[in-house]
């Protein structure tokens, strides 16, 4: 589910739906949780959402046009050698 609240008064909380379907993301079986998601909005003014799994391991990447979505898959964080994160 998506949250989001006007910066003048954060307060003021409202669902905004789901943002991205757990279904969308690879290799999620049924225990697995998708933990601390987080939205930022990048350089290129696209807001991409992170999140952790518990049983995976690492740490995925959905991008949308919004920061309520609807989120596409993108991949996974990444560290310079090119393992996951």
């Amino acid at each position: 589910m998506i949250w989001s609240a006007p910066l003048d008064d954060l307060g003021d909380w409202s669902c905004d739906g789901v943002g991205f379907p757990r279904s969308e993301c690879p290799g999620l079986g049924e225990q697995d949780a998708m933990a601390a998601p987080d939205v930022v909005k990048g350089v290129d003014s696209r807001y991409y959402m992170y999140w952790n799994t518990n049983a995976q391991k690492v740490c995925h990447v959905a991008v949308s046009d919004t920061p309520k979505g609807p989120f596409v898959y993108y991949g996974n964080v990444k560290l310079p050698d090119g393992t996951t994160y």
